[in-house]
C-alpha cells in the first residue's frame, strides 16, 4: 500500500532491530525525508540489505554497516555499506534475479524482490563492491 513514508524515522526503526548485531551507524543531513512508498516493504527491503551486510562480515571482524541518507534536486538517496568480502564477481550480473545465494540458508529472492520492491516505487537500486565491502545505492523520488 502506498503511502506517505518518513525514510529518517523507518530507517531508524530499522537499524534498531538490528543493533546487536554489529555496529551500524546512520547519517543525514536530512531532520526528515517525506516519500510515496510501501513502508512495509520498504523496511523489509531495507532489512534484508543490513542483515546481508552483516552476513558479509570476514571471519572475526566485527560487521559495520554504515547508512546514510541525503537527496539531490528530484531523489532522496539512501546508501547501505558494509565492511564484508564483498559480492564475488562471477555473480555481479546475477546478484538481483531470483534464487541467487552465497548463503547457506535462504531463497535467494531477497534483491530480487528488493529490485521489484524499489522499482515499484519509481526508485531505482545499484551497488559498487569491492573485496572491503559492498555498497547498495537506493534512490527515491521526493
Amino acid at each position: 500500500i502506498m503511502a506517505e513514508v518518513e525514510l529518517v524515522k523507518l530507517l531508524t526503526e530499522t537499524i534498531s532491530l538490528h543493533a546487536q548485531e554489529g555496529t551500524i551507524l546512520f547519517e543525514s543531513k536530512l531532520q526528515r525525508a517525506v516519500v510515496l512508498a510501501d513502508g512495509q516493504l520498504l523496511k523489509r527491503i531495507f532489512s534484508n540489505i543490513i542483515l546481508n551486510g552483516i552476513q558479509a562480515a570476514n571471519p572475526g571482524v566485527r560487521p559495520e554497516i554504515n547508512i546514510r541518507l541525503g537527496k539531490n534536486e528530484t531523489r532522496y538517496q539512501i546508501s547501505i555499506s558494509d565492511n564484508g568480502k564483498g559480492i564475488a564477481p562471477e555473480l555481479i550480473d546475477k546478484i538481483f534475479l531470483p534464487h541467487i545465494t552465497t548463503k547457506q540458508s535462504g531463497s535467494g529472492l531477497g534483491l530480487a524482490i528488493t529490485k521489484q520492491g524499489i522499482e515499484q516505487m519509481s526508485g531505482e537500486i545499484r551497488f559498487e563492491t569491492s573485496q572491503k565491502g559492498t555498497t547498495f545505492i537506493i534512490e527515491l523520488p521526493q
